[in-house]
């Protein structure tokens, strides 16, 4: 299931549905917001994150999403059509070429 959600949700989600595998898309707007994500999905191994919708704050938190939550769970997205995937598509191949 992909849902859009604040923090507060994802917390609630990844607790109460461990069976369910849960992507939630877009790191957050604030660096702060970005960091309450990363833990949240670090921590539960029912979700994932995508890339999706990063922006400019998420730009240099690639290396520490792929550490604490893992490769395989740090999701391509491009947002299309709001964004132009090429924006997104190089700096997540050299994120996930250092991981």
């Amino acid at each position: 299931m992909q849902i859009h959600t604040n923090t507060r949700e994802m917390q609630y989600l990844a607790d109460n549905f461990p069976d369910g595998t849960i992507v939630f898309p877009h790191f957050g707007s604030s660096p702060e917001d970005i960091f309450k994500r990363i833990a949240i999905v670090a921590s539960h191994k029912n979700a994932c994150i995508d890339i999706s919708g990063s922006g400019i704050d998420a730009r240099g938190h690639s290396g520490t999403r792929v550490k604490e939550i893992g490769s395989d769970r740090v999701l391509y997205g491009s947002d299309f059509t709001i964004n132009e995937p090429s924006s997104v598509i190089a700096p997540s191949n050299q994120c996930l070429s250092h991981a």
